[in-house]
């Protein structure tokens, strides 16, 4: 098992490594000129002077070799001093203690709505197949992974604006300040994300859950009269659930790539809202750092559901 988590640590670096140098280039091969950007910042339509253009690149060391950029990034990532934002000149360490804590609670708040209501649903599918509830639990879960969550979260706004003068709140209240408030303000948002994740456990369990109830084990329980729930959870439920774990871990992956767009939406100030500021001005420091960040988050989610199979399953053995 060390072995194993040793290994995969490693090829998690080589994946690190491999992101770090896409997002590296591809940022930088994009349309247009970060050093024109912070130039044109209160701009009254004046020309930029070449000169203005030449000092900003140099300031920001934009005018070195792409070699020495990838190593300083690479360095400043490893060491945690982050840097600074090109446009806000804030150090982007304190800009991640303020923002990470949002989206946490964002992810937290609609993977624990998903899994509420996701796992009862498809367990309920399953043991109703091919009933009212089964049909109608599928249309909603079908409608779940149908619909993007930047447009039900645009539906959501525009149909609360128009019919309830509801809006989203335009200043953002702590958990600790205010929890009444914090939790109105995430709920929208967390149940835009949690639709999304819900729909996918609910399918996946109530396939696995159909799988296990034909085998032949659960016949023998029945034939020896145990009653039906004890068949259900003991049995039925703990085998399914192994696949099923495998969404989970992806679904929270899935709710991290949608807090990106929901934060943008309800005007939440998370990482999410932070990358795609940073990517609609091109401020380099901040991309690389927080989409590295992302890249390491999967990757670690996705070694504990690896060691989560081996827990579920005492047949699963990794060498």
């Amino acid at each position: 098992m060390q072995r194993y988590i040793i290994r995969r640590l490693l090829l998690g670096i080589v994946t690190m490594f491999v992101v770090s140098v896409l997002i590296f280039l591809m940022i930088r091969v994009a349309p247009g000129d970060v050093a024109y950007q912070i130039a044109s910042q209160g701009d009254d339509g004046e020309e930029i002077e070449e000169e203005l253009l030449i000092e900003i690149r140099e300031r920001l060391g934009l005018n070195e070799p792409l070699p020495i950029q990838y190593k300083n990034y690479i360095v400043s990532a490893v060491t945690l001093d982050w840097g600074e934002s090109y446009f806000s000149g804030l150090p982007i360490n304190e800009e991640f203690g303020r923002r990470f804590p949002v989206t946490f609670e964002l992810m937290v708040l609609s993977v624990v709505i998903a899994m509420s209501v996701g796992l009862p649903l498809g367990a309920l599918m399953a043991l109703r197949q091919d009933t009212w509830i089964d049909y109608a639990a599928r249309v909603f879960s079908l409608a779940g992974l149908s619909v993007p969550n930047f447009w039900s979260a645009t539906l959501i706004i525009t149909v609360g604006m128009l019919y309830f003068n509801w809006a989203p709140r335009v200043e953002y209240v702590s958990i600790w300040k205010d929890p009444i408030g914090n939790l109105s303000l995430y709920s929208w948002p967390a149940l835009t994300l949690g639709w999304a994740v819900m729909a996918t456990q609910a399918r996946m369990l109530r396939s696995s859950m159909l799988e296990v109830l034909r085998q032949d084990y659960v016949r023998t329980a029945h034939s020896k009269g145990l009653n039906e729930r004890t068949v259900t959870v003991r049995h039925v439920v703990r085998n399914a659930m192994l696949p099923v774990v495998t969404v989970i871990s992806f679904t929270i992956i899935l709710a991290m790539g949608g807090s990106v767009i929901t934060e943008q939406i309800f005007n939440l100030p998370g990482m999410g809202n932070y990358l795609i500021q940073a990517m609609s001005r091109r401020d380099y420091p901040v991309v690389q750092i927080v989409i590295l960040l992302f890249t390491f988050w999967i990757i670690i989610i996705n070694l504990l559901t690896d060691l989560l199979y081996a827990v579920l399953d005492p047949r699963i053995r990794y060498s």
